[in-house]
C-alpha cells in the first residue's frame, strides 16, 4: 500500500558481558589516608552483612590499630579488659597480637609475651606498675588481664567464688578466651598469676579444658596434651588445685598466710598444746573451732598440677600481710627464668 512504511524488524542486540565483580581492595584504597589516623575505611565503609552476603571473608576488616577504652573514672570500668603499653586498656575481644606491649626499659631479652593477672585490691595504677616491673625482670614484653578491684570486702567474696567456680569474674573469661585463642591459633601462652590471679588461672584454665573437650570434640588426653603448651607461674597464689595439661612453675612464701590457708603453702601451725587449751577454754573454743573448719574448707584437695614444680621460700615482713605478699617486694626477686625453673634446676 502506498504511503505506509513497513515496519522494519529491531536490530538484535548482542548478549552483555556478566559484570566483573567488584574489586573491593581497590575500591576501600582509592582515597588516601589522611596523615597520623588509623586505616579505618574498609571496617567503616563496608558491613558485616554485605561481607557475608558476598562471600568476602569477615576477618579482612577488623581494625589493625584496636581502639582503646575511654579513661576509667572507676576501677570496675576496666574489669576483665586486656592491658598494654602506655596504661592503655582494651576490650577483652581485642587479639593478643594487637595490643601493644608493655616493653622491658633496659630493651627485650626475649620476645615472648607474658600475660599477667594481678591479684585482690590492685588498683589500676597498681597493676600498671606491676606490668613494668615485670617486664623490667624479666626483659619480657607484657600484656596484663586486669582482675578490677571493689575493696577488699567484695574482693574476698569474689576470691570465694572463684575458688569453687561460683559467679562472674570478667578476668576469668577475658584469660579463658585468650588462652583458648591462642592455642588454637597455634600459640603458645604463657601466664603469670599472683594472688587471686592464681584463683582467676585455675579456673580459666579448667574452662579451656572444658571448652576443648565440648566445642572441639577432644578426648581429656587430647586436651591435656594441647594445654601443654601453656606455661603458667604462680606467685603467692589462692588457688590450692589446677587442671592437668600446663607446665607450672609455683612460688610460696612460707610465711605467706595467703597460700598458706588457701593455696599451696602450709597453714600456720597452732601448738599442740596452745590447741588443747584453746579447745578446753568456753571462751576460746569456739574460735578454735571455726579455724579448722576454716582450713579444711579453704583446701579440702591440693594438686599443683602434674609435673609441677613448687618452689618455697622464707621471706618475713612488717607484718602479716607487708612484705610477705606482695608481688613486686616479696615474690618477683625470688623468680628464676621458667626453662630453668620447670627442670627443678
Amino acid at each position: 500500500m502506498s504511503g505506509i512504511n513497513p515496519i522494519a524488524p529491531k536490530p538484535i542486540q548482542p548478549t552483555p558481558e556478566p559484570s566483573k565483580p567488584i574489586q573491593i581492595k581497590a575500591l576501600a584504597t582509592s582515597v588516601p589516608t589522611p596523615k597520623n589516623e588509623p586505616d579505618n575505611r574498609v571496617s567503616q565503609s563496608l558491613s558485616e552483612g554485605f561481607a557475608v552476603k558476598n562471600g568476602i571473608d569477615k576477618t579482612r576488616f577488623q581494625l589493625q590499630n584496636p581502639v582503646p577504652l575511654p579513661p576509667l573514672k572507676k576501677n570496675t570500668d576496666y574489669d576483665g579488659a586486656l592491658v598494654g603499653a602506655n596504661g592503655k586498656a582494651y576490650p577483652a575481644n581485642t587479639p593478643l597480637s594487637q595490643i601493644p606491649t608493655v616493653e622491658p626499659a633496659g630493651g627485650r631479652k626475649s620476645n615472648e609475651t607474658l600475660i599477667f593477672v594481678n591479684g585482690i585490691n590492685t588498683d589500676f595504677n597498681g597493676h600498671k606498675g606491676n606490668l613494668q616491673a615485670l617486664a623490667n625482670s624479666t626483659g619480657q614484653p607484657v600484656i596484663g588481664v586486669y582482675n578490677a578491684t571493689e575493696g577488699m570486702a567484695k574482693d574476698l567474696l569474689q576470691s570465694a567464688g572463684d575458688k569453687y567456680n561460683i559467679g562472674n569474674n570478667p578476668a576469668v573469661k577475658t584469660l579463658s578466651d585468650s588462652i583458648y585463642n591462642e592455642l588454637k591459633a597455634g600459640r603458645s601462652p604463657h601466664i603469670m598469676a599472683h594472688s587471686q590471679g592464681g584463683l582467676i588461672t585455675s579456673r580459666a584454665l579448667q574452662d579451656v579444658q572444658n571448652r576443648l573437650k565440648l566445642e572441639d570434640g577432644m578426648t581429656t588426653d587430647q586436651a591435656k596434651k594441647l594445654m601443654n603448651n601453656v606455661k603458667v607461674e604462680t606467685f603467692g597464689s589462692a588457688a590450692a588445685k589446677y587442671p592437668d595439661g600446663p607446665k607450672y612453675v609455683h612460688y610460696v612464701n612460707n610465711k605467706d598466710l595467703v597460700p598458706g590457708l588457701f593455696g599451696l603453702g602450709k597453714a600456720p601451725k597452732v601448738p599442740f598444746l596452745a590447741r588443747v587449751a584453746a579447745y578446753l577454754n568456753p571462751t576460746t573454743s569456739a574460735l578454735m573451732t571455726a579455724y579448722d573448719l576454716f582450713k579444711f574448707a579453704a583446701k579440702p584437695e591440693i594438686h599443683a598440677g602434674e609435673n609441677s614444680q613448687t618452689y618455697f621460700f622464707d621471706k618475713k615482713g612488717k607484718n602479716l600481710f607487708d612484705g610477705t605478699h606482695t608481688f613486686n617486694d616479696a615474690y618477683l626477686p625470688q623468680r628464676k627464668p621458667f626453662d630453668e625453673a620447670y627442670k627443678g634446676k
